[in-house]
């Protein structure tokens, strides 16, 4: 997933990216899903039950509000709805 932001400080030149990677071998389970294919694109949903994972899955070292917490929670029960 590649992202982008505001910039992080008056003194940044432009907006902050980042970029997140993250492997596992195809052959097994998947200790954590979605396992996405990585020639695959994802559509606009996609991209957004991902973002909404990430928020929940980093919860323990960024704390969330009550109110982003809620927003990505809904996100992924209607995303997921009905699989």
């Amino acid at each position: 997933m590649l992202h982008w932001g505001a910039r992080s400080s008056a003194r940044g030149p432009g907006p902050r990216i980042s970029i997140g990677f993250e492997f596992q071998r195809g052959d097994i389970v998947p200790f954590n899903e979605p396992l996405l294919d990585p020639a695959s694109h994802l559509n606009f949903n996609g991209c957004l039950l991902v973002i909404a994972k990430q928020i929940l899955q980093y919860d323990h070292m960024y704390p969330l509000s009550d109110e982003m917490k809620a927003m990505a929670v809904a996100v992924l029960n209607v995303g997921t709805a009905g699989r």
